[in-house]
């Protein structure tokens, strides 16, 4: 065997190895015997100018948690989504269609 070929044997061999080495550990769930850290006292306002934290919830949440919550969609309502899909509507459109349709079907 030759010199060079050991040395390229051997080196492929440590690329190989060193690979499982440097490979992430999937992560462990906390379990519950930890104590969780506790969050910092501040005593400042916040600023007018910062951020809400809370994300505003999407159409399709609100969509679920209605549905969640036991909120069956009127008749008025489905009916309208149903003539909104039959014209094809989308976006804007639709949006505003439902709303004159619901409202006409309100008051009759």
């Amino acid at each position: 065997m030759k010199f060079s070929t050991l040395v390229t044997s051997t080196a492929m061999a440590l690329v190989i190895s060193a690979g499982a080495a440097f490979a992430q550990a999937t992560p462990t769930a906390p379990s519950s015997t930890q104590p969780k850290p506790a969050a910092p006292a501040t005593t400042a306002a916040p600023s007018p100018t910062a951020t809400p934290s809370v994300k505003p919830m999407t159409r399709t949440a609100k969509v679920k948690k209605a549905l969640k919550s036991g909120k069956a969609r009127s008749e008025a309502s489905l009916a309208c989504s149903s003539e909104a899909n039959t014209k094809n509507l989308h976006g804007k459109e639709r949006k505003t269609f439902r709303k004159k349709c619901i409202a006409g079907k309100a008051k009759s």
